[in-house]
């Protein structure tokens, strides 16, 4: 899993530094260590401007919220899920699951909650953790929120396999129809992943941005931990759906 580990040197934070070490090497060369230092800087301020995170997240989600959903024979919840939190302290050092899990395990509860639909956790170990994502999240339905996992599919390391490993189950438990609850940015992404003939996909996505603070729009043109996350986020998302075309197109 190369590209688990480089990943991230072409996302902020990671980005901005390698722009201004490079700026740091190139001091000889003025020119080029002033460019190196200007983009870095640049990347920085524009990045975390609301009014910029929210136009590069735009396109990610043009994804509808889920109006309705209701009991039917051959239907579940997919979960798919995010990172987490190793170690944590609170919880006695062990592993557990991220705000980013909680808040698609937290939807997917309230979606089970009003259904009465079977669940479906999905997720590894993605650098061979004793416990996988998908075993984290099963415990914390069941802790958090009340609700029992059905399925737990712990083989996958990334979306494609999360859809791949999850597809399989489901065929074999005649599901025809899936909810399938993850991050907005990450929705078109996992949708494509999920396509496929005999199981009807209804999106189900979650946390749809920054609001806007009503009559300053000023704030918009102010950096923001809240707008750079953003941005990071919608970044992530283009670099995945890169990956998923160079490396799943012939599937």
């Amino acid at each position: 899993m190369l590209h688990t580990h480089i990943k991230f040197f072409f996302l902020p934070p990671c980005l901005i530094l390698v722009f201004l070490i490079l700026g740091l090497v190139f001091w000889r060369f003025r020119k080029l260590s002033l460019v190196c230092f200007f983009l870095g800087t640049f990347l920085l301020w524009a990045l975390s401007l609301p009014v910029f995170a929210k136009k590069i997240a735009a396109p990610l989600k043009h994804t509808p919220p889920l109006v309705h959903i209701a009991y039917e024979p051959h239907a579940a919840i997919v979960i798919l899920g995010g990172s987490r939190a190793c170690n944590a302290p609170e919880f006695q050092g062990n592993d557990d699951v991220s705000q980013y899990a909680l808040m698609r395990l937290r939807y997917g509860a309230y979606l089970a909650k009003q259904s009465h639909l079977p669940v479906l956790v999905s997720g590894g170990s993605l650098f061979k953790e004793k416990d996988s994502a998908a075993a984290l999240m099963k415990k914390s339905l069941a802790r958090d929120f009340g609700i029992t996992a059905k399925w737990v599919e712990e083989g996958s390391r990334n979306t494609q396999e999360n859809a791949i490993n999850s597809l399989k189950i489901l065929r074999k438990e005649k599901i025809k129809k899936i909810y399938l609850v993850t991050h907005v940015m990450h929705m078109p992404r996992s949708l494509r992943a999920f396509k496929n003939a005999d199981i009807q996909i209804i999106p189900a996505p979650i946390e749809f941005g920054i609001a806007s603070i009503p009559g300053e729009p000023i704030f918009e043109w102010l950096p923001d931990m809240a707008a750079l996350n953003m941005s990071e986020g919608a970044l992530y998302e283009y670099e995945g759906q890169l990956w998923q075309a160079l490396r799943y197109q012939h599937n």
